[in-house]
């Protein structure tokens, strides 16, 4: 298949490659939480325009006009209360939704969606020094870890963007809106205490407190 045979079929499929996406997405009892049925269609639309990323990117040989979309959207939704990894999951569900489609040889177009999850790793900046210890942090927590590697996520683009609220935003709600019992309430505790302490050892300097003083 030609890379404009693909653009044509990914344009041809983008309705049901985003819808579905969207019922992955859905199955985290944090979006209708968070969002309701009013944020369904605006993820519907975020959808969308991945593919037509995609497409702009094959069509110019370029993987970077999506990884600068990658970047860009990461901050849009970061003052919507998403984090990184929910993007990157977004990306995921995606290139799961062209398999399922039966896109042919759809390699050029899940080449660039790895380029766009890559582009959200935290290689420089504040939030450096922190990501690069994403393999301790998950094993001091194990399998008793409560929605890790979203707090995880949340953390670091705090950390990146200088907005501790935001992460205490985000903590407080999974405290109110998700956590359903003692047993939840206790893994969540530990969780956020294994992040404080990797904060504390590896973020600037105040912003440890800043991100945990509210909890």
């Amino acid at each position: 298949m030609t890379i404009e045979a693909l653009c044509a079929e990914l344009e041809t499929k983008i309705v049901a490659l985003s819808r579905r996406c969207i019922e992955a997405m859905y199955e985290d009892p944090f979006w209708m939480a968070r969002f309701g049925e009013r944020g369904r269609k605006h993820a519907e639309e975020d959808s969308e325009y991945h593919v037509k990323y995609i497409v702009a990117a094959l069509r110019g040989s370029d993987a970077a006009v999506f990884e600068n979309y990658a970047r860009w959207l990461r901050s849009v939704l970061a003052s919507r209360g998403m984090c990184s990894w929910h993007l990157a999951q977004s990306f995921w569900q995606l290139a799961q939704a062209m398999r399922a489609e039966q896109i042919a040889e759809a390699e050029p177009a899940l080449s660039v969606l790895g380029v766009g999850r890559a582009a959200l790793d935290y290689t420089i900046g504040n939030a450096a020094p922190i990501a690069a210890h994403a393999a301790e942090l998950r094993a001091a927590v194990g399998d008793d870890a409560y929605r890790l590697e979203e707090l995880w996520s949340f953390l670091l683009d705090a950390v990146d963007r200088d907005d501790a609220p935001a992460f205490r935003a985000h903590v407080d709600f999974v405290e109110r809106a998700l956590v359903q019992d003692d047993a939840e309430r206790l893994r969540l505790a530990r969780t956020l205490s294994a992040l404080q302490s990797l904060a504390a050892m590896h973020a600037p300097a105040e912003l440890p407190e800043r991100l945990f003083s509210a909890q």
